[in-house]
Formats: structure tokens, sequence, C-alpha cells
């Protein structure tokens, strides 16, 4: 139990026994880094508890973790964070629903790219609300709504990349 006392400047020191009790580390206390059951008693560890890295389950021989961030549930794969809906029940993820949610997240990605010149690292990409972009690097060029991607040259991509200057640092 959390023990607090007031310093007399208005600041309250605030000091958990349980971290000091031997075997338990502070770090083993922190309630962001691990979940345990109610009836868990300090310094023992639980049947369901489970470190936040853990993975949960493997997707084509590669781990599969899940966590809780600024825009909700998701899990990463890959590389690849992956948004899980409120369709899915996030604490009891089955393995169809793994794979369904990492099906769509790489489909969605392999329809992302529309054109490449990988000798120029120039690619053509369907922008976020439905426009395109020319990328080279960190240099994004958006393309109007009216200029079909598909028909755009490398000398063209090159020519509107060349005419954007990239943005200065300022500090």
């Amino acid at each position: 139990t959390p023990v607090s006392s007031p310093t007399g400047l208005g600041a309250v020191i605030a000091l958990d026994i349980r971290a000091s009790e031997p075997g338990v580390s502070a770090a083993a206390t922190r309630p962001a880094r691990r979940r345990a059951t109610a009836d868990a008693k300090p310094g023992e560890r639980s049947i369901k508890e489970e470190k936040a890295d853990a993975p949960i389950a493997y997707y084509e021989g590669r781990e599969v973790t899940k966590g809780k961030g600024r825009f909700g549930p998701y899990i990463k794969w890959d590389g690849m964070f992956i948004n899980v809906n409120k369709k899915y029940d996030f604490d009891d993820l089955s393995e169809a629903d793994i794979a369904e949610l990492i099906e769509a997240k790489k489909k969605k990605e392999a329809e992302k790219l529309v054109r490449e010149w990988p000798e120029e690292k120039i690619r053509i990409e369907k922008g976020r609300w439905g426009r395109h972009q020319i990328i080279k690097g960190r240099t994004r060029v958006d393309l109007s709504k009216d200029v079909d991607p598909l028909e755009v040259s490398l000398e063209q991509a090159q020519e509107l990349l060349a005419k954007k200057k990239p943005k200065k640092r300022t500090k």
C-alpha cells in the first residue's frame, strides 16, 4: 500500500512499500507494464499475468504483440501497427481475428502503391483522402485530381519533384 507524507513545502512524497519487499522490483509493480488478477498478492505472479511486449500469437512465423496506444487498441506484426476496432474483443482475440486483421492491412498497404521506379527511388502512392502523391525520400508532391497517376512518366515525376524545394530546417 502506498504511504504519503507531506513535506511542509506543499509537496507530497509517496512511497510504495511493495517495491521495497524482497523479491519484488519497482518495475514489476508498475501497472502499465503488466496486468495481474485482482486476487494476486504483491510479489506473487498470477496465472493470467502477461507482459506488454510478450507475443500473443505467431503469423507467418513472426510475432504478433498487442498494446493500447494513443488511438486505441492495436496489434503489431512485422513492424506494422494494425488498429483493432470495436468489432473485435481486444482482450480475447482469436487466431482467425488476428489473421483477418493482418490480411486486411496487407491488402490496404499493397493497394496504396500505384507506381514505382525503384532505380530512382521514386514512387506514386494513393493519398489519404483520394489524392495521389509522388514521393522521393522525404519530398512529397501532391498530384491534382485531374491527373491520372498511371499516365505520369518518370520524367514528369522528376520534374514535379524538382519544382518543389525541400523544407528548410528551422531551429
